[in-house]
C-alpha cells in the first residue's frame, strides 16, 4: 500500500506544536460547539465535530490536523437549502493510500477523484442533489481504511499517535454543472446538442469555479472565439447587439487562427514569427500530433522541424502524420545510452524521466510501467539533424528539464525562442541566462526565453494570447463540426 510520509512524517515524532496549547498534537477528544458556515473550514484551530487529532503547523501560518485515532472522523458544517455543491478536501500527506479515503455527507456517499497536488492531494466530488436540502447543519464523515503509527513505518520515529491523513482544509463551493450559452441562433435542438458537447468536453466546476453573471457576460467573455465560429459554421446571422462578425478579418484584424496548445503557446508563437514562412522547429516532448501540440499549427503552414516522443505509440502517430518532420522515438537528457522511463497510461502527458515524479504518481494512486528508454543530449539532436540558428525550442519533460538545458550546446545551436512547460524555473534557469537567454513571458503553465540577440521579437512575445489574437481552440471545432454533421 502506498504510504506517504512526506515533509510531515519528517518532522520527527509529533511535527511542530499544536495551536491550542503548545504542545505536540494530542487527540481533540470532546466537539467543539455549534457548526460553521458553509464555504472552506481552515484546520487552524479545534475542529467543529469529532476523531481529529489537535491542528499542528506544517510551515509558517499554514495549519492542519490528522484525523484520528479511529478510522471516521465527522466535521459539522451549515448549509442551508442549496444545490449543486462540489466538496473538496486537501490532503498534505497521508500515512495510507489517499485513494482509499471516503467521504459522506450526511450519510450519504460521495464518488470522489484524486488529484496530485504538490505537496499532497485535493480529493473533490459533487455532493448528491438532495443530501444537503432542508437540513440547517450537515455532518461530513471522511473515514479511511485504517489508521497508522508512525513508528511502523518509519523506525526513527517515536510518535505513537494512530494517523490517517492529515488535512489542511475541506470545502463545499456552489457550482454551476451546465453553463448558460446563447448562439443567437433559433434552433433549439442544435443548441442542445452544443451545449452537451461543451459539457463533456470542459468541466466548468474549476478552481475556483466559474460563475456565470449573465448569458451576454458568458458568451462575450468565455466564449467569443467559439461563438463566432458557431455563428459560421451554421450560417447563422449577425448575433444581437454583437456587431456584424464575420469569416473575413476587417481591416487591421487578425485573421482567425486554431490552436491546438493546451495554453495557446502556439498562438503567441505564431503572433512572434508571423512573418517567417518556412520556419524550423524543435520539439522536446512532442507526443501527441495534434492534441496539446505547439508545432500543429506551424507544420499547416508549411513549417517543418524535429519532434522527439519516448512513447511509442505517440511517435507512430507522428509518423503518420508528420511526413516532413524528422521523428524520433528516444528520449533526451545530459547524457547518452539509456535511463529508466517511467509511463503512466491513465494519464500519458505524466510519463516522465524522473524517478520522483513517478513515486509521487504511484502514491496518487496511478498506475507505473517502469521501462528502460535510449536518451541522446540536445546537442547530439541539433548537430545531427537542425540548423545552427532557427526559430523556436520547445521542452515539455516532466520535470527532466535541468538535464536536458544542460545537453544543449548553446553556442553552436541557438533557437531564437525557448518554450519550456514548468511552473517553477529555479533548478535550471541559471544555464539559460548563461546561454544568454532572459525570460519574456510566463503565461501560467509555460515560460518563453528570448535569445538576446533577437529583440525585435520582444512586443511580440512578450504578452500572452487573447481574443485580440483572434483564436479558436481546436476543440471547440471539433464539437461544433460535430454538431453541424448532427443538425
Amino acid at each position: 500500500m502506498p504510504v506517504c510520509l512526506g515533509r510531515l512524517g519528517r518532522l520527527g515524532a509529533v511535527g511542530k506544536k499544536n495551536r491550542i496549547s503548545g504542545q505536540p498534537g494530542g487527540f481533540d477528544r470532546e466537539p467543539v460547539p455549534g457548526p460553521l458556515h458553509s464555504g472552506r473550514v481552515n484546520f487552524d484551530r479545534a475542529v467543529p465535530g469529532s476523531g481529529w487529532h489537535l491542528c499542528e503547523e506544517f510551515e509558517p501560518g499554514r495549519w492542519f490536523c490528522w484525523s484520528g485515532p479511529e478510522t471516521e472522523s465527522l466535521l459539522r458544517v451549515r448549509l442551508g437549502k442549496t444545490k449543486n455543491r462540489m466538496v473538496r478536501v486537501r490532503i498534505l500527506t497521508a500515512l495510507v493510500d489517499p485513494a482509499s479515503v471516503k467521504i459522506q455527507i450526511n450519510d450519504q456517499p460521495v464518488e470522489l477523484e484524486v488529484l496530485p497536488e504538490e505537496p499532497g492531494w485535493i480529493l473533490q466530488g459533487p455532493v448528491p442533489q438532495g443530501t444537503v436540502s432542508g437540513k440547517r447543519e450537515s455532518v461530513i464523515r471522511l473515514s479511511t481504511e485504517r489508521t497508522v503509527v508512525p513508528r511502523e513505518v518509519d523506525p526513527d520515529s517515536t510518535d505513537l499517535r494512530p494517523l490517517g491523513v492529515a488535512v489542511a482544509w475541506i470545502e463545499l463551493e456552489r457550482v454551476r454543472r451546465k453553463p448558460t450559452v446563447a448562439f443567437g441562433v433559433d434552433d433549439r435542438p442544435l443548441s442542445r446538442v452544443i451545449l452537451r458537447a461543451l459539457d463533456r468536453s470542459a468541466r466548468w466546476t474549476a478552481d475556483p469555479p466559474v460563475r456565470w453573471r449573465s448569458v451576454a457576460n458568458a458568451t462575450r467573455k468565455v466564449l467569443r472565439p467559439p461563438y463566432r465560429a458557431v455563428r459560421r459554421l451554421l450560417g447563422a446571422g449577425p448575433a444581437p447587439n454583437a456587431g456584424q462578425p464575420s469569416a473575413s478579418p476587417l481591416p487591421g484584424e487578425t485573421p482567425q487562427t486554431i490552436s491546438y496548445a493546451q495554453n495557446a503557446e502556439d498562438v503567441v508563437l505564431s503572433r512572434t514569427f508571423a512573418a517567417v514562412e518556412n520556419g524550423f522547429y524543435v520539439d522536446i516532448g512532442a507526443a501527441d500530433p495534434r492534441a496539446d501540440s505547439v508545432t500543429k499549427l506551424f507544420y499547416d503552414r508549411g513549417w517543418h522541424g524535429i519532434n522527439v516522443e519516448t512513447q511509442r505509440n505517440f511517435f507512430q502517430a507522428l509518423q503518420r502524420a508528420r511526413p516532413r518532420d524528422i521523428n524520433l522515438n528516444l528520449a533526451v537528457s545530459d547524457t547518452t545510452g539509456s535511463l529508466a522511463f517511467y509511463e503512466v497510461p491513465a494519464r500519458p502527458g505524466r510519463s516522465t524521466l524522473t524517478s520522483r515524479l513517478a513515486e509521487f504518481y504511484r502514491t496518487a494512486g496511478y498506475e507505473i510501467e517502469e521501462g528502460v528508454v535510449q536518451v541522446v543530449t540536445l546537442r547530439d539532436v541539433c548537430a545531427q539533424h537542425a540548423p545552427s540558428r532557427f526559430e523556436f525550442l520547445k521542452i515539455d519533460v516532466e520535470g527532466h528539464e535541468e538535464a536536458v538545458l544542460r545537453g544543449g550546446d548553446w553556442d553552436a545551436f541557438r533557437p531564437a525562442v525557448v518554450v519550456i512547460e514548468a511552473t517553477d524555473s529555479a533548478a535550471w534557469e541559471h544555464i539559460l541566462l548563461e546561454a544568454r537567454y532572459r525570460e519574456v513571458l510566463f503565461d501560467g503553465v509555460n515560460r518563453f526565453y528570448l535569445a538576446d540577440e533577437c529583440p525585435h521579437l520582444h512586443n511580440q512575445l512578450k504578452t500572452p494570447a487573447s481574443v485580440i489574437d483572434n483564436y479558436v481552440p481546436y476543440v471547440y471545432q471539433d464539437l461544433l463540426a460535430a454538431a453541424r454533421a448532427k443538425r
